[in-house]
């Protein structure tokens, strides 16, 4: 039911639990059945109205993370990284992600292990991803009044000035004597 693209906004969002069903079945010892159930998931991870939801669903990330790991089901494990490749493709679930117990040392360790080519690349196309919202995120500029009350300064707002505030610097922070 999921191969077929028109099918999955559905499937999300009307079938209850479905997704919690996969996630139940790449955990269960068949072998088959969890090959199967990291298909579909990685079929609805390919709808960009279904990633937040399916990277919010309970255990989804932390069990395709350990399937992405193992090396012996290499069917399993290259679903299993497609699945976060596209769920790293949305923004919001940058913090879920890297949330996820060892959910980017699984990408890491794969990024550096040359066994696999096709599952290297798609930790380091992940990684990459990954890092692109991180820095998207860091490069982003505020400006902040400064010299208010607000601010726990003294002036008032006629006095005070607005400052633009960076999040990145590439500057070294000065440095201090600890006495």
């Amino acid at each position: 039911m999921t191969r077929h693209p028109e099918n999955l906004n559905h499937l999300m969002f009307k079938v209850p639990k479905l997704a919690s069903i996969f996630v139940t079945h790449v955990e269960g010892s068949e072998v088959e059945c969890a090959k199967c159930a990291l298909y579909a998931l990685q079929n609805l991870s390919c709808d960009s109205n279904c990633r937040q939801e399916l990277a919010n669903t309970a255990n989804l990330l932390g069990s395709v993370t350990k399937a992405a790991f193992k090396h012996d089901f290499p069917e399993q494990q290259i679903s299993a990284l497609h699945t976060l490749k596209n769920l790293s493709d949305d923004p919001f679930n940058l913090v879920t992600m890297t949330n996820t117990p060892g959910c980017t040392a699984t990408l890491l360790a794969l990024a550096n292990n040359s066994g696999n080519g096709m599952a290297q690349y798609l930790a380091c196309d992940t990684l990459a991803t990954l890092s692109h919202w991180l820095l998207t995120l860091s490069a982003r500029k505020n400006t902040k009044l400064m010299g208010d009350e607000r601010d726990g300064g003294v002036g008032t707002e006629s006095g005070a000035k607005r400052v633009e505030m960076g999040r990145r610097t590439f500057e070294t922070s000065t440095y201090e004597m600890w006495t």
